[in-house]
C-alpha cells in the first residue's frame, strides 16, 4: 500500500467521521429544539390557564362581594356582563371575563391538541386537553344561554330612582338561582383549570428532566 492509498483512506475515514458527527449533532440539536418548543408551549398554556384561573376567582369574589341584583346594577343585562363584558360597579369599570379572552385561550389549546395527536402514548394528556376545551366551550354557551334568558324574561327599566325607592325588583328567587348557577359554573371552571394547571406543570417537569433538555 503506497502513500497515496493511505492518504485516500485517511481522507475517507475523516469524511465518514465528519458525516457521522454531523448526523449525531443534528439529531441532538433537533431533539433539543423540539423539546424546547414543547416546553415553551406548555409554559405558555400554563400561564394562560393561571390567568383565566385568577380571573375566574376574581369574578366569583365580585359575585360574593356585590349584591348582583341590587340597586347598583344599572341594567339587568349586567349580570351577563360580569362574565364576559365590562361591568360598571360603584362608578368604576373593571374587566372580569370576556368571551374573546376565553376564545384566545381555546386557540393555543386547539393547536397543542393537534400537536399532541402526533405524539405516541399521549392518549391521557389528549383526553385532558379535550375535556378542558369542552369545558371552556360549555362556559361560553352557558353564558350565551343565560344572557338570552335574562334578556327575554326580565323587563328592563331605566328609572333608577323608582327602582331604589321600591327596593331591588330583580331579587326574585329565579334570578338569584341564575346567579348561583353562574357562580357554581365558574367555580367548576376554576377547579378544572386548577387541576389542568397542575397537569401542565407535571408535563413541564417531565420535559425538564428529559435527557435532551
Amino acid at each position: 500500500m503506497n502513500f497515496r492509498d493511505i492518504s485516500a483512506s485517511a481522507v475517507t475515514l475523516v469524511c465518514v467521521l465528519f458525516i457521522f458527527n454531523a448526523l449525531v449533532v443534528h439529531k441532538t440539536v433537533g431533539r433539543h429544539l423540539d423539546a424546547s418548543y414543547k416546553l415553551f408551549k406548555y409554559r405558555n398554556l400554563l400561564q394562560t390557564a393561571k390567568e383565566i384561573n385568577d380571573i375566574a376567582d376574581e369574578t366569583i369574589e365580585e359575585f360574593k362581594a356585590k349584591s348582583l341584583f341590587g340597586y347598583h346594577v344599572k341594567r339587568p343585562m349586567l349580570v351577563c356582563n360580569v362574565i364576559y363584558k365590562n361591568l360598571k360597579l360603584t362608578e368604576r369599570e373593571k374587566l372580569i371575563v370576556n368571551e374573546k379572552k376565553i376564545r384566545v385561550f381555546l386557540k393555543p389549546l386547539t393547536k397543542v391538541t393537534a400537536d399532541i395527536k402526533k405524539q405516541p402514548n399521549a392518549t391521557h394528556f389528549l383526553n385532558d386537553l379535550m375535556l378542558l376545551r369542552y369545558k371552556v366551550i360549555d362556559l361560553i354557551l352557558t353564558v350565551k344561554y343565560v344572557e338570552r334568558h335574562l334578556h327575554n324574561d326580565i323587563p328592563q327599566s331605566s328609572n333608577t330612582k323608582t327602582r331604589q325607592a321600591s327596593g331591588p325588583p330583580y331579587q326574585t328567587p329565579s334570578n338569584i338561582s341564575l346567579g348561583n348557577k353562574i357562580v357554581s359554573l365558574l367555580q367548576c371552571f376554576r377547579q378544572e383549570l386548577f387541576y389542568s394547571a397542575r397537569f401542565y406543570q407535571d408535563k413541564v417537569k417531565e420535559l425538564k428532566n428529559a435527557k435532551y433538555v
